[in-house]
């Protein structure tokens, strides 16, 4: 058999003394405060006693205050959440734009075996920095192909042969040295340098270091 539905009660806030003749709820929906189940008897004279509270403009007066603070309070805590919400939002967008721009900075870049010719790009010493590694770096697709050097763990150079240089190839080999630099806080300092040879960023910590560097790799290239 199917179970009888329990119909609602009249029901007694003792906080506030709201009387409600038919409610399903078990709090006051106005102070919150949990509700007592009236029999017909204390139904009937709860109704009574509502009655005569409608007529005394006291009661009515301070009804009107109460319910004019509870519309308040409602209303802060309604803005409240708004802002709380907003706030995640603006968080939330904001964190989805940097790992969209981190992800963007992470463009893979193949590499390729370093071949004799293209070695001569970055000579094996700049003043008394040594060359520690070195690697010929290709962007996807038909992206140009450019040598990267690391010098005593202190400066980075990137060169781009003039014999492969476009507008477009500059343009990229300018935008992967800048998102190289953008990868530390504070950004690295490059300096770029055009010789008979190559078009040469060199990537550093230090301005000063990065100066010196890019001079003494202007004197060897063009020697």
């Amino acid at each position: 058999m199917a179970r009888k539905q329990q119909l609602p009660t009249p029901k007694l806030c003792e906080r506030c003394d709201a009387f409600f003749p038919s409610i399903a709820s078990a709090t006051c929906p106005q102070c919150f405060a949990p509700l007592a189940a009236l029999n017909e008897e204390e139904a009937a004279l709860a109704a009574e006693v509502q009655i005569e509270r409608l007529k005394d403009p006291a009661f009515l007066d301070r009804k009107a205050q109460e319910d004019e603070q509870f519309k308040e309070q409602s209303f802060g805590a309604c803005f409240v959440v708004l802002c709380l919400t907003t706030t995640v939002a603006i968080l939330s967008i904001a964190l989805i734009l940097v790992a969209a721009h981190q992800h963007s900075n992470k463009r893979v870049i193949a590499r390729i075996p370093s071949s004799p010719s293209a070695s001569k790009l970055l000579p094996m010493t700049i003043g008394n920095l040594h060359r520690d590694s070195y690697t010929i770096l290709t962007e996807p697709g038909n992206g140009p192909s450019f040598a990267h050097g690391s010098y005593s763990g202190q400066i980075q150079i990137y060169a781009l042969p003039n014999s492969e240089t476009t507008s477009q190839a500059l343009s990229s080999f300018r935008l992967a040295v800048s998102m190289v630099c953008s990868q530390t806080t504070p950004p690295m300092v490059s300096q770029e340098v055009h010789t008979n040879t190559a078009y040469y960023a060199i990537i550093g910590a230090n301005g000063g270091l990065v100066g010196d560097a890019s001079q003494k790799l202007t004197n060897e290239a063009d020697r």
